[in-house]
């Protein structure tokens, strides 16, 4: 967790001296590392997931990017957001089909299935 803790700081603060400066993004707190970011950003996952939340298929869809963090595919930590978002995304997939195929929109719903 070090290692991708060091990985995020260098990317979120590449201007970043060395480690005892504080970071403006990261604060470790009992072993918890949140995420501090500035007003007006956002994060695409949490966009995904609220755009499926709020059963806006089209819109989750478009944000869907692929795995999780593909670079840590041989790391358990990601594992389980990685599950999700995949499980998320194919009910997504199945549930625009659906509506496509009640619109009788033939062509979408296989484009959907593809």
């Amino acid at each position: 967790m070090h290692h991708a803790t060091s990985i995020l700081r260098r990317l979120l603060e590449p201007d970043l001296p060395d480690k005892r400066f504080p970071s403006r993004y990261l604060e470790v707190d009992d072993g918890i590392i949140h995420l501090r970011l500035p007003p007006g950003s956002w994060l695409d996952m949490d966009a995904f997931t609220a755009h499926n939340l709020a059963r806006e298929w089209q819109e989750a869809i478009a944000l869907y990017q692929g795995d999780f963090l593909p670079e840590y595919r041989y790391s358990d930590w990601p594992v389980g957001p990685r599950e999700s978002l995949a499980e998320q995304f194919r009910q997504a997939l199945i549930s625009q089909a659906e509506a496509s195929l009640a619109c009788q929109d033939w062509g979408q719903a296989l484009r959907i299935c593809a």
